[in-house]
């Protein structure tokens, strides 16, 4: 299906956003219509791969290129993202596709002068990014109650913890869950 989404405005509850900053924006952001031509729109390609698998959309290359640029983002910044995201016990929320927009997002920081800021709804994604000192602005969800969080994996029936990338407990079982470490408030 050929896409032409609604354009909506976006003002960011962040006031060190301008028009120079780029803005990376996740699957949400470009499903909800979350452009401004007056903004460096980017993407990555795997979140166009997520909306053409997912949401069955197919960006005519005119039409995307004068909303949004695509980039791959480097193995370097990948490679931070998923350490990043292990040491936080998101890393089992999130996507390549996610990971794929921190990446980007890590990619543009290096810029200190023009911060980038990636706009999402996944609140494991920002989690991840915020740990990293990145700029979130969520989508949808304005919620100013966020709480940067690491997250502690264990079995709910003999309480073991393990590491955040283990879904199964090794003694019993049975799926595991996760709590904040001891010390933070869910």
């Amino acid at each position: 299906m050929l896409v032409s989404l609604e354009l909506k405005s976006w003002q960011s509850n962040q006031t060190y956003v301008d028009a120079q900053h780029p803005r990376v924006l996740d699957t949400p952001a470009i499903l909800y219509g979350y452009f401004d031509t007056s903004f460096l729109n980017y993407t990555t390609p795997e979140v166009l791969k997520e909306l053409r698998k997912t949401f069955s959309i197919e960006f005519d290359g005119t039409y995307r290129e004068a909303l949004v640029n695509v980039r791959d983002s480097s193995n370097k910044s990948v490679k931070l993202a998923r350490e990043t995201a292990h040491r936080t016990g998101d890393i089992a929320r999130l996507s390549d596709t996610d990971i794929s927009v921190i990446a980007l997002a890590l990619d543009f920081s290096h810029d200190a002068s023009f911060p980038p800021v990636i706009l999402s709804d996944d609140f494991a994604l920002v989690n991840t990014a915020l740990h990293l000192g990145l700029g979130v602005d969520m989508v949808r969800n304005h919620s100013k109650k966020f709480k940067m969080i690491i997250w502690q994996w264990y079995c709910p029936i003999c309480a073991r913890s393990y590491p955040s990338d283990s879904m199964i407990c090794q003694s019993c079982g049975a799926q595991l869950k996760r709590r904040p470490s001891k010390g933070q408030g869910a």
